[in-house]
């Protein structure tokens, strides 16, 4: 799919909402912008939510939240994704 956006002189693009449609893009989302000969590729790092899927599981077992720990464990999840898609 080919389409037409603009950016603004704040340097704000706006996905056209046929690209989100498409894309099936309908939340808040953070993205990965890379770069490669004048080539601009934009892509979700939202995790699948299956991929996530017990990596709090040690909370189970009456262990305090130590949001440290959570945050690492995403981070972890999030990049290990990120991999698989070879971002």
């Amino acid at each position: 799919m080919t389409t037409l956006a603009t950016i603004t002189s704040k340097n704000q693009l706006t996905i056209p909402q046929e690209v989100l449609d498409y894309l099936q893009w309908q939340d808040t989302r953070r993205v990965l912008i890379s770069t490669d000969n004048k080539i601009m590729q934009i892509r979700s790092l939202e995790p699948k939510s299956e991929s996530l899927a017990g990596s709090l599981s040690f909370l189970s077992s009456g262990n305090r939240l130590n949001f440290r720990k959570i945050r690492e464990k995403v981070k972890y999840a999030v990049a290990s994704q990120a991999a698989r898609e070879g971002l």
